[in-house]
């Protein structure tokens, strides 16, 4: 059974947590937002996903929903 929403998200605790499209997958998408960690490295909104990548390369990239 794959694991529940609530499960997902405690795991990203401590963890740059970057909502957008997966650079690796949409190279054109950008941040809409971005955990206080990401901030960290300098990821911002309306920030390119690429460009947040390469940053933070150990980001977990959440899709919109």
């Amino acid at each position: 059974m794959p694991p529940s929403k609530s499960e997902r998200i405690r795991s990203w605790k401590g963890k740059p947590v970057v909502v957008g499209a997966d650079p690796r997958k949409h190279p054109r998408g950008v941040v809409l937002t971005a955990s206080y960690e990401a901030r960290r490295y300098g990821v911002r909104s309306a920030m390119s996903c690429v460009q947040a990548l390469r940053q933070c390369p150990q980001a977990v990239f959440v899709p919109p929903t």
